[in-house]
């Protein structure tokens, strides 16, 4: 069931697309020093972790469990993935908590969110990985509750007047994202996102339990 992971060169050619472009928008934050940059950046750094590193986890897991390889790639995957989140968390809202304060303070509030965004995506990516096993064994049944009841949910909501300032895509992108940890949903920031994220997360814990 893991040949077509060390056959295909797809996931090797994504990986250097999506490393470039990264790559290349860190770079261009560090020349054009600016608050326009800095949020790409960020936005940039978020999404890397909760797609790219997202995902490099959760195979990790999934193959750790179908052939007991583990590799120690995954300790940094679920950094990037918690440092990634905390940083957007704690920058896009109706106060940028990141901003105006000592490098000291900024420590203590990444020590504080950090350690919460970890164990959220252990749980969320342990769990998708242990279910991924299940349905590779023939468990296809459960499919639908991991990712397309959710995602429908909160397309139906987006027709009524709670989620109709997200678009398709912010849904989706929301839906995958929280599939690894916290995430802001489209333009909402922190404060708009907080209820998204609890019903979300109580979903999960539901499901996954």
């Amino acid at each position: 069931g893991l040949d077509w992971v060390y056959r295909t060169p797809v996931l090797y050619y994504l990986s250097i697309l999506s490393s470039t472009y990264i790559l290349g928008i860190k770079c261009i934050a560090v020349i054009v020093q600016g608050p326009v940059t800095k949020n790409l950046a960020i936005k940039t750094s978020a999404a890397e972790g909760g797609y790219e590193s997202a995902f490099q986890a959760c195979l990790i897991i999934y193959i750790w469990l179908a052939t007991g390889t583990m590799d120690r790639a995954i300790v940094s995957s679920v950094i990037i993935i918690a440092k990634s989140s905390t940083e957007s968390f704690l920058t896009f809202g109706m106060e940028n908590k990141m901003e105006n304060i000592s490098i000291g303070q900024k420590l203590c509030l990444l020590a504080k969110y950090i350690p919460v965004m970890a164990l959220t995506a252990v749980f969320r990516l342990g769990t998708l990985a242990c279910f991924l096993v299940i349905v590779s064994q023939g468990a296809s049944a459960i499919i639908p509750f991991l990712v397309i009841i959710p995602l429908c949910l909160m397309l139906f909501l987006s027709k009524c007047w709670y989620l109709a300032d997200l678009s398709t895509t912010e849904i989706v992108r929301g839906v995958v994202a929280e599939e690894s940890t916290i995430t802001l949903w489209g333009y909402r920031g922190r404060e708009g996102s907080r209820i998204i994220q609890l019903w979300v997360g109580l979903y999960f814990l539901i499901t996954y339990t």
